[in-house]
């Protein structure tokens, strides 16, 4: 045990300490490679494959009188045994009161879902988007091509497979549950697939996610990338074109990307900037957390018209 760590684990009682030390063993051993970082103020030991917080995979929270292992995507993971708890609209944890707790295969396949779950959602970033014909079929904006390499099937394969159950009939949780555990469709796939077949057959709304709705919104810029993200992140050349804006910035890299939270962390924005050329860039901004498709389309309205308003602010 390191010196951080040590000082970290200080505050707390001897069986606290020695909770959180079993938890940490199990978590280093279940993923060698992780990257382990401990937020003194947050009061978490974090686990990701960096410490870039989209490769974020599961924490550990000490408290009084037990420990929390937290999963920052909770919410789409397989849960067979239930043992994930907690209302967030992402994360859900395991409270752990004692060592004997600890080693047991439901908490490691938790914890390797989670992995899983994280490497999956990161390589389908790089996903070709494709649009729906008669000899390419999508679902999700992903190919058959892409979802029969992840999972072994293509959408038509998957669709059958739930046709033939009953899944028009059943929850999102349940179509999830059964493509994990009888299907064996891989931690955060069996999400995918669940989600695509519940639009395919009209049971879930357009811009649906298992976290709410979600708006997407782009614009190409004639200036550097440099001069569209210094646009976004100075306050004062952003009041000129997005005055009264009800966000605050959360995280920002540079040239990248910027997280922010909308409305008093009523829904949450990722906005990325890409390279496009020495004089051409190009702007993504994702709203996540809506409470409805009529939100969606507003936002998107919204977005439509603030970005046309900064690209003629900067391209003048």
């Amino acid at each position: 045990m390191n010196n951080q760590l040590k000082e970290f684990l200080a505050a707390y009682t001897t069986e606290v300490r020695s909770t959180a030390l079993k938890l940490r063993e199990l978590v280093l051993n279940t993923l060698p490679k992780v990257e382990e970082k401990i937020y003194p103020g947050w009061k978490v030991i974090g686990y990701g494959f960096s410490s870039k917080m989209a490769d974020q995979i599961l924490g550990i929270a000490p408290f009084k009188t037990a420990v929390n292992i937290y999963f920052a995507r909770g919410t789409i993971l397989p849960d067979p045994k239930g043992l994930l708890g907690g209302s967030g609209k992402m994360g859900r944890h395991v409270k752990v009161f004692n060592d004997k707790e600890i080693d047991t295969p439901a908490l490691k396949s938790l914890i390797k879902a989670a992995a899983m779950t994280v490497k999956n959602m990161t390589q389908l970033k790089g996903e070709p988007i494709m649009k729906m014909s008669s000899e390419k079929r999508s679902a999700a904006g992903v190919s058959d091509e892409a979802v029969k390499t992840k999972t072994g099937k293509t959408w038509a394969q998957w669709f059958s497979i739930l046709d033939k159950v009953g899944a028009k009939t059943m929850r999102h949780t349940e179509i999830a549950e059964y493509l994990y555990t009888k299907q064996k469709c891989p931690a955060w796939w069996n999400q995918m697939v669940a989600v695509s077949y519940e639009r395919e057959r009209g049971m879930r709304a357009k811009y649906q996610t298992p976290i709410g709705y979600q708006s997407s919104v782009s614009k190409t810029i004639a200036v550097p990338v440099q001069e569209l993200f210094k646009a976004w992140e100075d306050g004062n050349i952003r009041r000129r074109w997005l005055p009264k804006a009800p966000m605050t910035i959360r995280k920002s890299t540079p040239n990248k990307s910027i997280r922010v939270a909308w409305d008093g962390d009523v829904s949450n924005m990722d906005i990325r900037f890409y390279n496009k050329g020495s004089d051409k860039s190009q702007i993504v901004v994702d709203q996540v957390r809506l409470a409805s498709d009529k939100d969606v389309e507003k936002m998107k309205k919204y977005w439509g018209e603030k970005l046309e308003t900064l690209k003629s602010l900067l391209e003048k």
